[in-house]
């Protein structure tokens, strides 16, 4: 048998450290409990989460961790969720797990695969670079490249903020802050809709990456400025912030979210599920600072929408 030389060799696992793991986790859940479980797992910190075809337990789905140590204490965490859920719910069947790692080009792929066009009505068509899909009605399009940065349309909580960001953005001119970006869809809705100035910023570096590719398919990169860290680089204040994180985060963060609106200006949170609304409404509403609220609502998600104090 011929002899490969040492230095191919090298070369081959020098190519292999290089390539980026993804914990792929695979689910089978009632339809009951989707929502509770995806928002479980992005808490835990998924990256994204695909919707699969059914099978006789339920809705599959597939959530995408970093594999990078942190996804073993997400596992666990997973597990125990699981059986607390069972015990509150014992109609609850048992939710068997796949577990298996990918590479990160096997993950894009994957997410081409899944990726269709959303309309969120009346005003948007999200859609992926390679459709053809046309837009109705006059509504706007919004291109994304379906990577690992959440946020490509299909999750009733982007679906939500895009509804509340087409309400509030009522006039040309506005300031949009975006925390959280992730692909930078509401970033590129903000500015597609009129806002003068739009900051998007997030802590994920794959996720300023996606964005900015973003950004530039859609072509606001004159209008949307993107930012790679956390409150920490942003100054002043803005007429909109549209904040669609998670539970604890906005919970955490309230004092800089609110701190960089202007007075007078929309706050728009999601990310709630619809057991968390009262608590977030009421976190924000002791501060004083605002005096109107209104509630969207897609199944067991939630979007709030406030108008802070002149």
């Amino acid at each position: 048998m011929k002899k490969i030389p040492s230095l191919l060799l090298r070369a081959r696992r020098h190519t292999m450290v290089e390539r980026k793991r993804w914990l792929s986790v695979t689910l089978s859940i009632p339809r009951e409990f989707i929502d509770a479980i995806s928002n479980h797992l992005f808490e835990q910190g998924a990256s994204g989460i695909e919707e699969l075809e059914e099978d006789r337990y339920g809705k599959r789905i597939r959530a995408y961790f970093p594999q990078d140590g942190s996804e073993r204490k997400a596992l666990r965490s997973l597990r125990r969720y699981l059986k607390s859920l069972q015990s509150i719910h014992p109609e609850c069947p048992s939710i068997p797990i796949e577990v298996f790692s990918v590479f990160e080009e096997d993950w894009s792929e994957s997410w081409k695969r899944f990726f269709k066009p959303v309309h969120v009505y009346p005003n948007f068509l999200i859609k992926p670079p390679w459709s053809k899909v046309q837009p109705q009605n006059g509504q706007l399009v919004i291109s994304i490249h379906p990577k690992m940065a959440f946020g490509t349309g299909t999750h009733p909580t982007t679906k939500l903020c895009l509804q509340a960001l087409a309400k509030v953005i009522h006039k040309k001119g506005l300031s949009v802050l975006d925390v959280g970006t992730g692909s930078g869809i509401l970033s590129i809705a903000s500015a597609k809709l009129g806002a003068r100035k739009v900051v998007g910023f997030d802590i994920d570096r794959v996720a300023i990456n996606s964005a900015r590719e973003n950004v530039k398919e859609n072509e606001v990169s004159d209008v949307v400025q993107l930012k790679l860290g956390g409150f920490g680089r942003i100054q002043g204040r803005y007429d909109i912030v549209v904040a669609n994180i998670d539970f604890k985060n906005l919970v955490r963060m309230r004092n800089p979210i609110v701190r960089h609106l202007k007075r007078g200006g929309i706050l728009i949170l999601s990310g709630i599920l619809k057991g968390e609304r009262d608590s977030v409404l009421e976190h924000y509403w002791k501060t004083g600072r605002f005096k109107r609220r209104r509630v969207l609502q897609e199944g067991q998600w939630v979007c709030l929408i406030l108008k802070r104090n002149n």
